[in-house]
């Protein structure tokens, strides 16, 4: 399992394609969460779309602050300033 704690437009995707699940993602203001893995080609071409994760359908929103505690085996700290 892998969790990013932020990603930017370049980065997503090649997460999404290395063998890992992607439970978890932060964006400013709010997160997303899924035990077995948000798809994230449909979160691509959903942010894509509407400029944010929120409202993704594909997973449940969450608090970011208990998404950072979450177990998982990898964290990527990949925050971009905009």
């Amino acid at each position: 399992m892998c969790r990013a704690s932020a990603t930017s437009d370049r980065t997503l995707p090649a997460h999404g394609g290395s063998g890992y699940k992607i439970i978890g993602i932060l964006e400013v203001g709010g997160g997303l969460y899924k035990k077995d893995g948000i798809d994230v080609e449909a979160l691509w071409e959903f942010r894509q779309r509407n400029g944010t994760i929120h409202g993704f359908p594909g997973a449940e929103t969450y608090d970011p602050a208990e998404l950072l505690l979450t177990e998982c085996e990898i964290l990527i700290p990949a925050a971009t300033e905009t």
